[in-house]
């Protein structure tokens, strides 16, 4: 628990979500040695006392930390976005699926959006309760069906380590599968995202502690001295774990063996051994965090970002949260947890009412908030906002997600006869001006086609960012869609990358397939221009005109979605913007620009750039918005006015690209 909140607090360890993993596997211990002497006991399980036991433990804590969430998220969330994530990943708590919840939505753990998530947490809560659900079924399953002499438990015990061995093998290489796939797999989109939040692929956790517990007879009889070392060794597996991991080491897959491992050898040593490893974690002040843990780990995040939107940029005020919210834990610790779970007049259909009370108050919340921040809570200023900082349609129509241009959703042709095919292809700074390439395109007569993938610039050079290294898929979507340009044949290709960004950021870029690398800011941009020539000649061959254009200048950590609260953009929405000296952002973008223009001059006839500084800077210092009108959505990317803006200057670049023939 600590590690966990120590991440979330930003305070020393880059790995502590592994606490994540140590308690899937303290559970399914837990639960297993429960579960496993009632059947010797009694050879059934009451599946009526488990799950009433569940509700009692889980469940009220859980309602009224999502009903203060959902409150706290209405006052000082932003509308345009981050109050529609609590309340749908809330809704899904209550109903024990906030992990699939979370898979679904575009932010993963450790995107910004999720940052200002409160609820975020839950998704371990839910693949707990999921497990909580399953596991007992599968037990008692097993070990009415599986082969043992008559009466013989050592028999059905050693049949249980059996399947539950093949079991959790198969829900570990899923989850390494799944983690290591740079691309989809099994028809998977995003399947290390997957891996991260599915139960199929974290249920070989909670088996290695159930694994623990069935052969604890055996193993409980190593000597004192060996397990002394071995909590040692399993004490730094987890931290090694904790201190090395950070954002960019693919989790769960391998990586997580490392804590997994190192959790049982702990407990295993701690079951044996009472030396000074297990003194030192029985201190008086470390049981006592145990015994509220469940109500620290529920109110330690919603807390924290709490603290993150009230105090932007200032990590103490984390740390401060963390520790704070050991009082709202330690109250529901008394007066909520214990109280009912010990209450002996609760059972029967108490229960049930208990738990479609803690089911159904918490969703109506939820539901609620969800209801009036799509309303834009009645505020044309919300609602303005909304709409111009929403999704563009790249991203609306999964034109974003899909290598093919010829997918209906991503064509929008023009009202009459269509002259022609103009293709947008790139990252998401394609995506960000899809508005106003369709708008010049159509009034120009052409149809329009879009293939973008976020994070892929469309060029022939592989990119190396911090800690995620090489990224051959991209390379090889560059290389299909550029081979289905050459096919379709259409009049002019718009190619835009947010070179300014990979140049910036990436530790190193390489030529596809050679030993040839760059890793200096000029080197990175001399392999950049070569690499766009490549992808250009390769069209312009085939006689297709190519357009680069250059990136937008950038707004270093706008992000209204996150930075805006209701109030202050219901009273002064445009408060919520930024600005930046024309020459700062002209700067950052001189290398790249540079670069592509360099590509285009070397490719020759049929290439030309657009460059759309100047109408998005049109003064100094440059703004995210004007009067009524927001040209950014975030940090990097347009809004969809800012795209729209861009219509007539995409008209002129084409009609010149076009050789003036329109």
């Amino acid at each position: 628990m600590i590690l966990v909140v120590a991440f979330h607090a930003e305070v020393l360890t880059s790995g502590g979500f592994v606490g994540v993993d140590a308690f899937f596997v303290i559970s399914g211990f837990v639960i297993t040695i429960s579960l496993h002497r009632e059947l010797e006991r009694t050879q059934r399980i009451d599946f009526a006392a488990f799950y009433t036991r569940r509700v009692k433990r889980l469940l009220p804590a859980l309602a009224v930390t999502l009903v203060v969430a959902g409150i706290i998220s209405a006052a000082l969330l932003s509308p345009l976005g981050p109050q529609l994530t609590a309340a749908k990943t809330g809704m899904a708590a209550a109903l024990f699926s906030s992990n699939l919840s979370l898979y679904l939505s575009p932010s993963g753990y450790f995107g910004a959006p999720a940052a200002v998530n409160p609820l975020l947490h839950m998704w371990s809560l839910s693949v707990e309760e999921q497990f909580y659900f399953a596991y007992p079924i599968v037990l008692a399953v097993l070990w009415r069906f599986l082969p043992a002499r008559r009466g013989s438990t050592d028999d059905r015990r050693r049949s249980l380590v059996i399947a539950l061995s093949i079991v959790g093998a198969g829900s570990f290489l899923l989850s390494v599968v799944l983690t290591r796939a740079n691309g989809a797999v099994f028809g998977i989109a995003e399947p290390a995202r997957l891996a991260f939040y599915t139960p199929v692929t974290r249920a070989w956790e909670f088996i290695a502690g159930g694994l623990l517990a069935l052969m604890s007879p055996r193993l409980f009889r190593i000597s004192r001295s060996l397990a002394g070392a071995i909590g040692i060794v399993g004490l730094a597996l987890i931290a090694f774990a904790a201190f090395r991991f950070d954002e960019f080491t693919r989790f769960p897959g391998v990586a997580a063996l490392l804590p997994v491992v190192g959790t049982v050898l702990m407990i295993l040593s701690g079951s044996v051994d009472s030396g000074r490893l297990q003194r030192v974690l029985s201190h008086r002040w470390l049981v006592w965090i145990g015994d509220v843990s469940y109500g620290w780990y529920l109110w330690h995040w919603p807390m924290i970002v709490a603290a993150r939107v009230l105090w932007p940029d200032t990590k103490p005020a984390l740390l401060a949260a963390a520790v704070v919210s050991l009082v709202p834990a330690v109250i529901s610790y008394r007066l909520i947890e214990n109280r009912i779970r010990f209450a002996r007049s609760m059972g029967g259909r108490r229960v049930i009412g208990l738990a479609a009370v803690c089911i159904l108050v918490p969703f109506a919340v939820l539901a609620a908030l969800r209801s009036q921040t799509q309303a834009g809570w009645h505020s044309a200023a919300v609602k303005n906002a909304q709409t111009q900082l929403g999704l563009h349609i790249d991203e609306v129509r999964g034109c974003s997600s899909t290598a093919s241009l010829t997918d209906p959703a991503c064509t929008f042709a023009p009202r009459g006869t269509s002259r022609g095919t103009i293709a947008l292809v790139g990252d998401s700074n394609a995506g960000h001006f899809s508005e106003g390439v369709i708008a010049a395109a159509n009034e120009l007569g052409y149809t329009v086609q879009i293939s973008t993938s976020s994070g892929c610039p469309f060029v022939d050079l592989e990119v190396a960012l911090i800690g995620v290294g090489y990224d051959t898929w991209c390379t090889n979507h560059v290389r299909e869609v550029s081979e289905q340009l050459v096919s379709l044949h259409p009049h002019a290709v718009i190619v835009a990358s947010a070179s300014d960004r990979y140049l910036g950021e990436a530790t190193s870029v390489r030529v596809p397939g050679s030993d040839q690398v760059a890793d200096t800011a000029t080197g990175m941009a001399e392999f950049w221009q070569a690499g766009l020539t490549a992808t250009i000649e390769r069209l312009t061959v085939a006689d297709i005109k190519v357009l680069v254009t250059n990136p937008a200048p950038r707004f270093v950590e706008f992000d209204p979605s996150t930075r805006c609260g209701a109030v202050q953009l219901i009273s002064d929405p445009f408060s919520c913007g930024a600005t930046r000296s024309r020459a700062d952002a002209a700067e950052e973008r001189a290398l790249a620009v540079n670069a592509e223009a360099g590509a285009v001059a070397a490719a020759g006839t049929g290439s030309d750039t657009f460059d759309p500084f100047e109408a998005l800077c049109t003064g100094d210092p440059c703004a995210t918005n004007t009067a009524d009108t927001w040209l950014f959505r975030d940090h990097a990317h347009l809004s969809i006015p800012g795209a729209e803006s861009l219509t007539p200057h995409f008209r002129s670049a084409l009609v010149r690209l076009i050789n003036g023939t329109e």
